[in-house]
């Protein structure tokens, strides 16, 4: 599960909003942002937040 998880936040993430900056410079700017709209409604979703939690300063 790690493996899939890693794969997820490192590559597959970050591949696809490169995909989407690209297309926006090639002139598909309403599909690159309607793609980027569902990218990123699934990231707010209460699972996808778990990575955010380990940038956050822990209190003491």
């Amino acid at each position: 599960m790690f493996e899939v998880a890693e794969a997820w936040y490192t590559e597959f993430i970050p591949q696809i909003r490169e995909i989407l900056e690209k297309a926006k410079k090639d002139g598909k700017k309403d599909a690159a942002e309607a793609a980027g709209k569902v990218v990123e409604e699934i990231m707010s979703r209460p699972e996808h937040k778990w990575p955010e939690d380990f940038k956050k300063p822990k209190d003491k």
